[in-house]
Parts: structure tokens; C-alpha cells; sequence
């Protein structure tokens, strides 16, 4: 099973616009950050982007759902959707 599914199962494209460019990215990252097990180096190059790009990507998405009940609800669909 390929555990870098897109969550874009739940994120549409208005969700992106609204919260800015790259929001799929940037949770993708999160949940694979989180969930998955894999290292920094391991999440950067199926992202194509450095390991501490993707720590800041991580923390500063975890900040934006402290704020963002919206997007946590979002994100927490989508990781019952992957049962992780």
C-alpha cells in the first residue's frame, strides 16, 4: 500500500484558495510527517523539497489547525480515510 495517498479525496480546490496555495502539499506532508514513520530525508525526496523544509511545512501546518477548526476537521477526515 503506497502510504503517500493524496488527501485530495477531502480538499477541494476552493479549500486551496481559501487557505492559500499549496495547502495539499503542505498536509500531505504533515500526515506523512506524523503518521508515516519515515524520516525527514525519506518524506523530502517523495515531496521533492529538503528535510528541514519539510519540518518547517509540518510545525507550521500543525500551528494553522491549532487556529483552523475547518481545516482540522478536514484533516482529520482524511486520515480516517487513509485509517491511519
Amino acid at each position: 500500500m503506497n502510504r503517500y495517498k493524496s488527501p485530495n479525496i477531502v480538499f477541494s480546490r476552493s479549500t486551496e484558495t481559501t487557505t492559500g496555495k499549496g495547502i495539499t502539499k503542505n498536509s500531505s506532508i504533515y500526515l506523512c510527517h506524523k503518521y508515516s514513520g519515515s524520516g525527514l530525508k525519506e518524506i523530502g525526496e517523495k515531496f521533492g523539497t529538503k528535510e528541514s523544509a519539510v519540518s518547517q511545512a509540518s510545525r507550521r501546518f500543525a500551528q494553522v489547525l491549532e487556529c483552523d477548526k475547518e481545516l482540522l476537521k478536514r484533516v482529520e477526515e482524511v486520515r480516517k480515510n487513509l485509517k491511519i
